[in-house]
C-alpha cells in the first residue's frame, strides 16, 4: 500500500501511535482499513505542498532550511517530512506532551512543548519554513491573531509562515457574518479544551485582517485547498522573503473513491477524479495487472454542486472481472490517476478474499449483476458521502 501511494517507501515509518486521533476520528467514520490508508494519504498531501512551497521559497537551498511543525500531534506529517528534509533541521512542537514525546522519540526530530497562551511561547529559535495544518481551523475568535503574531514572530527574514483554514465555502450554510463561525467540537476527542480548540470556517476577509493585525500588514498569500484537497493554505512571509502572493501552486490531481464492493470474482468501483492539466488518465488495478484505464468521465453534478462547474465531467462507476487469482488470495485494488507530470492514488486496499462461486441460481450471493444493482443504490448515497467527507477535516 505504501509503495502504491508513495513510490518508494524505504525510510517511511509506519507504526502509528494507538492515542493518535487523527487515526481514531477517521476510523470510526470509515472503518479501521480506510482509515489507516487515509493516514498516510494524507501525510504524504500536505507534504506534496510543503515541498512546493520550500522549493519556490529556498530554491537550492533545501538543506539549509530549518523547519517548523506547530501542532505537530502524534506525527501523522513528520513521518513523511522527514524524507524531505534533513533530520538535525526539523523541530516539531504541540501542547500535548505524550504526543510530543512519541514524535520527537520516534523520528529523531527537536520538540518543543507549546501552551495554551500564544505569548507564553517566548522562544529564541527562528525559523525559515513554518507549517501549522489545522491549528487555525481549530481556533476561536480569541485567539486566532494572537497566534498568528506569535508564530510569525518566530520567522527568519527569508521565512515563510503556512498555515491552513477551513473556508466558508466548505458550510455554504454556516453564519460567518463576522468572517468567523466557531462551534466548540474537535476530532481531539476531549484531550483538548473544545473551547480553545473546535471547529472553525473563516472568509478571506477575515483571514486577511487578522493576518494584518498580526503583522501590520496585508501581506500574504492564498493556496485555495492547498492541503488535503480540502483546508485552504494562507502563507505570510519575513521582509527579505519575496510577496507571497506571488508563490505559483502546482494543483495536483484531485479525486475521491467513493465506494468499492467485490464478490463472486468482480469488484465494482466508484468515484471521480478531475485535473487541471490536460489528458487526466483514471486507472484501476490489481497489483500490477490493469482492469480499467479511462480519459472518459461522466457527469457527476453532485461534484459540481461541491467543487463548482468545472468539475461536472469526472466521475466514474465500473464493474470489472478479478484476475483468477483475486479468488483465493488477497490482492491489493489499486485506483490512481495522473495527468502530465502529476500523478495522485486515491485508493490502494487489499481485496477481502473471494470465494468461489456457489452453484448457478443461488439467490444467497452476490454476482456481478448484483453489484452493478447495488451500484445504483450505492450512487444514491454518493453526495451524502461527499459532503460528510468536506466535513471531515481530515488534517485535522
Amino acid at each position: 500500500m505504501l509503495e502504491a501511494l508513495v513510490g518508494d517507501p524505504d525510510g517511511l515509518d509506519a507504526v502509528v501511535d494507538p492515542r493518535d486521533e487523527m487515526l481514531q476520528f477517521s476510523t470510526g467514520a470509515t472503518g479501521p482499513t480506510r482509515a489507516r490508508f487515509d493516514y498516510f494519504r494524507l501525510g504524504q498531501e500536505l507534504v506534496r505542498t510543503v515541498d512546493q512551497i520550500a522549493d519556490w521559497a529556498f530554491p537550492g537551498e533545501r538543506e539549509t532550511v530549518a523547519l517548523l511543525e506547530f501542532a505537530c500531534g502524534y506525527g501523522r506529517n513528520v513521518r513523511h517530512l522527514v524524507r524531505h528534509f534533513p533530520l538535525h533541521n526539523i523541530t516539531v512542537s504541540d501542547i500535548d506532551p505524550e504526543a510530543l514525546a512519541f514524535v520527537t522519540d520516534r523520528f529523531g526530530v527537536s520538540g518543543k512543548l507549546s501552551d495554551a497562551e500564544p505569548e507564553s511561547l517566548q522562544w529564541a529559535e527562528r525559523y525559515d519554513l513554518i507549517i501549522v495544518p489545522s491549528l487555525f481551523s481549530h481556533l476561536p475568535d480569541a485567539t486566532f491573531s494572537r497566534w498568528l503574531k506569535t508564530l510569525h514572530g518566530l520567522l527568519t527574514d527569508r521565512g515563510v509562515l503556512a498555515f491552513s483554514v477551513h473556508d466558508e465555502h466548505l458550510v455554504p450554510d454556516a453564519d460567518v457574518s463576522d468572517g468567523i463561525s466557531f462551534t466548540a467540537f474537535s476530532e481531539a476527542l476531549g484531550r483538548l479544551d473544545a473551547e480553545q480548540y473546535g471547529t472553525s470556517y473563516v472568509t478571506e476577509g477575515y483571514v486577511a485582517g487578522q493576518i494584518e493585525a498580526a503583522t501590520g500588514q496585508r501581506r500574504y498569500g492564498r493556496i485555495r485547498r492547498g492541503f488535503w484537497d480540502h483546508q485552504d493554505v494562507y502563507l505570510t512571509a519575513g521582509s527579505a522573503q519575496r510577496q507571497p502572493r506571488d508563490f505559483p501552486y502546482e494543483q495536483p490531481v484531485m479525486g475521491h473513491v467513493d465506494a468499492v464492493e467485490s464478490a463472486d470474482g468482480a469488484v465494482m468501483v466508484s468515484g471521480w477524479a478531475r485535473a487541471l492539466q490536460p489528458g487526466l488518465t483514471l486507472r484501476v488495478r490489481v497489483g500490477d495487472t490493469v482492469l480499467f484505464e479511462t480519459e472518459r468521465f461522466e457527469a457527476r453534478a453532485d461534484v459540481a454542486n461541491v467543487r463548482g462547474p468545472e468539475f461536472l465531467e469526472s466521475g466514474y462507476a465500473v464493474t470489472l472481472d478479478l484476475p483468477p487469482a483475486a479468488s483465493t488470495d488477497p490482492q491489493l485494488l489499486i485506483v490512481d490517476a495522473s495527468a502530465g507530470q502529476q500523478a495522485t492514488c486515491f485508493y490502494a486496499l487489499p481485496l477481502p478474499v473471494v470465494t468461489q462461486s456457489d452453484p448457478p441460481g443461488d439467490p444467497a450471493r452476490p454476482t456481478a449483476s448484483g453489484l452493478t444493482a447495488s451500484l445504483r443504490k450505492l450512487r444514491t448515497a454518493v453526495k451524502k458521502r461527499l459532503r460528510a467527507r468536506e466535513r471531515l477535516s481530515q488534517g485535522r
